[in-house]
């Protein structure tokens, strides 16, 4: 009997092991340090993704470090999902050294190109 609960034991702390190593690789799957925040409260809304552990002190904002971090975050970001043009990844003002900046980025079997026209009254459109 004595040698059945010594098994039972080293069964149960298998079992363990084998949960713990499976729960990692999920968490780390599910854990993500980004949120979505939506451009409006309508139906023309975008979403975009939202970093988080964004600074707003310029001195972190434009060290190498800092940079290094946010870029590692995007690319992580662009790994994580299928963005496509339907779809893309959007983040408002990344870097934090613009604030009307965007990043997009999505993958196409097409060739594109990316323009923009800036309007507001009282003055010329801006194109490019």
């Amino acid at each position: 009997m004595d040698a059945e609960v010594k098994i039972m034991h080293k069964l149960k702390k298998l079992i363990l092991l084998i949960l713990s190593i499976s729960i990692a690789p999920l968490y780390l799957m599910f854990s993500n340090s980004t949120e979505i925040e939506a451009s409006s409260n309508d139906n023309n809304s975008i979403n975009y993704l939202k970093l988080k552990n964004k600074s707003t002190s310029l001195s972190t904002i434009y060290s190498e470090k800092y940079q290094s971090l946010i870029h590692n975050q995007i690319n992580k970001q662009k790994k994580l999902n299928n963005y496509t043009f339907q779809h893309p990844l959007l983040i408002r003002n990344p870097y934090g050294t613009n604030t009307i900046a965007v990043y997009m980025y999505f993958k196409t079997t097409e060739e594109l190109q990316a323009s923009y026209t800036i309007r507001c009254d009282n003055f010329t459109n801006f194109e490019y």
